[in-house]
């Protein structure tokens, strides 16, 4: 049997995060010009690749018919790829220099709220 590299459920969380980043980058565009609306789209998109990584690592063709400790594993596994992701690309930013805080850490936070969005959106 064939399985999907991103399984349904991972697949909407991205997106959802997506349309909501996109968003709110529109937003930085209107009320603070540019460089703001680019803060915000690297801001939002790392939690992204953060949970991305998470999506591949943990596919369900890793840990479908595993035993339970196979599938903790995989999940903390998954868990270590998205904070070393995260924390690195955060790491970037910072040491770049070239990002607006403000609005990088609002996309940031507004990348997570998209998750739970997805949690209530997923009936």
């Amino acid at each position: 049997m064939q399985h999907a590299i991103l399984g349904n459920a991972y697949r909407k969380v991205l997106t959802i995060q997506v349309i909501v980043v996109v968003a709110f980058a529109l937003i930085a565009l209107i009320w603070s010009g540019q460089f703001a609306s680019v803060s915000a789209v690297s801001g939002g998109f790392i939690i992204i690749a953060g949970n991305l990584a998470y999506a591949i690592v943990a596919r369900s063709s890793k840990v479908d018919a595993k035993s339970g400790n196979q599938v903790l594993l995989r999940h903390v596994l998954a868990e270590l790829a998205k904070i070393v992701i995260v924390v690195g690309l955060m790491s970037g930013a910072f040491v770049s220099g070239k990002f607006d805080a403000v609005w990088l850490v609002a996309a940031l936070g507004v990348a997570l709220l998209g998750h739970g969005l997805s949690l209530l959106l997923s009936k």
